[in-house]
């Protein structure tokens, strides 16, 4: 998980394989504000499944 250095909570349930949307503030802040892309590795955590490796698959 070295490549992944951004940590976002999300509502969703995490699991392998699993797409996870995203609200509309958090895309304005993966995007916008730290210009994150297609491909690039995020750590999802909701809180009850753990932290997931995300790769960011759509904007």
């Amino acid at each position: 998980m070295a490549d992944a250095k951004i940590r976002l909570f999300v509502e969703h349930p995490l699991g392998p394989g699993q797409p996870v949307p995203l609200s509309m503030d958090q895309a304005l802040y993966l995007f916008g504000v730290m210009r994150i892309g297609v491909g690039s590795a995020v750590l999802l955590f909701n809180g009850r499944d753990g932290e997931w490796r995300a790769d960011v698959a759509e904007v």
